[in-house]
């Protein structure tokens, strides 16, 4: 260093890390277009990111584009990615190879994007197959499937469910009335409340018992609901982990659960929030990937993680959570290595899905009908 006399100041560059919560409410959705829409906008098989609700203006008449967009937009005008793929082919072969083209289309648009949308659907273009292929896109991307029930009665909807066993997938039966836009609007409609719900009451509130603002004349079977009895259509739905469509104070979605048979993933809110949790913490970690292993840094690492469950409990996103160093995870080889486990763990609150109330009639009262 050349000589001088006085002070020199230094820019330091190291400091906490900072958490930015992941964002989950963005919508990844394949839909069919027609040559009438704006081709400067919109390619076949193309992710198009679209803000605000100008993508409906421009999305043509014809396939499923607009009017998936327009249920979306009933709800929020979310930031949505979506591919879309021709809205006719040769045969249903040709079809299903389009989808599913689509499908890969849409889980690599994180590369042009920077973003991976979360909230996954198919509005009207439901089959097994696609949907298989749309729960393995949310296995790898932390997203969730919202897809339709592709059944005639409430037993076909539970047979159909039989076909999945993931956290990660919503089932809804049935959908709105027998016209065939309806079935594109259900899902969008969900695709759209989930994404409202995100932002206006957090990913640990479920989509379950919320108005849906989407014009609703009817669904395709009438579903009986009493949530006083158990003995009803839509508790039989609910009970095989299906959400049904309800009427009480306008149409709702009606049921929390997933298709998972393990007890810690039942509900669609848990499992969304432990994603985000998840996403959160893991993306802050880009920033001090190679740097030295040192104190300051695993313990700024370790306060860091805690800051941001204690920042989820206050939101009351969370019901608590503790970041720790667990006892035979970090020795001299694995340090060595460059290795460092830390260990947290959470709770998020569970949906409230069966209230009991325990009713006493006493005499204890009785004195109170004198004068």
């Amino acid at each position: 260093m050349a000589y001088f006399h006085g002070i020199t100041q230094h820019e330091l560059t190291e400091g906490p890390v900072y958490y930015r919560r992941a964002d989950f409410s963005s919508i990844g959705m394949i839909a069919t277009m027609g040559d009438d829409a704006d081709s400067d906008t919109f390619e076949y098989f193309k992710p198009t990111f679209l803000t605000g609700t100008t993508g409906r203006e421009l999305a043509g008449e014809e396939g499923t584009l607009k009017i998936a967009l327009d249920s979306i937009y009933d709800q929020i005008a979310p930031r949505i990615l979506v591919v879309p793929i021709p809205a006719t082919a040769a045969d249903d072969a040709e079809m299903e190879a389009n989808k599913i083209l689509g499908v890969r289309s849409l889980e690599a648009a994180q590369a042009q994007y920077g973003f991976k949308p979360r909230i996954l659907g198919a509005p009207g273009l439901e089959t097994l197959t696609l949907a298989q292929e749309m729960v393995s896109m949310a296995d790898k991307t932390r997203g969730f499937y919202y897809g339709l029930a592709l059944a005639d009665t409430a037993a076909e909807a539970v047979a159909y469910r039989a076909n999945f066993g993931s956290k990660r997938l919503m089932l809804i039966y049935p959908s709105f009335d027998d016209h065939a836009e309806q079935s594109i609007r259900t899902v969008a409609s969900a695709l759209g409340l989930r994404a409202l719900t995100d932002q206006d009451k957090g990913i640990a509130r479920c989509l379950s018992n919320q108005p849906i603002q989407t014009n609703i004349s009817g669904v395709t079977d009438a579903v009986d609901w009493d949530f006083t009895d158990p003995n009803t259509t839509a508790n039989y739905l609910n009970e095989n982990e299906i959400t049904t469509i309800i009427k009480r104070d306008g149409w709702r979605f009606w049921g929390c659960r997933t298709t998972s048979a393990e007890a810690e993933y039942a509900f669609e809110s848990v499992v969304r929030k432990g994603d985000q949790l998840l996403e959160t913490i893991s993306e802050a970690q880009f920033a001090v990937m190679a740097n030295k292993l040192v104190p300051a840094l695993t313990t700024t690492l370790l306060d860091e993680v805690q800051r941001v469950l204690d920042q989820e409990t206050v939101r009351e996103e969370l019901l608590g959570g503790k970041a720790y160093y667990a006892e035979g995870y970090n020795d001299i080889t694995t340090l060595r290595d460059g290795q460092l486990h830390l260990h947290y763990d959470y709770t998020v609150p569970p949906p409230l899905e069966q209230p009991h109330f325990y009713a006493v009639n006493t005499g204890s009262y009785l004195l109170n009908a004198l004068p």
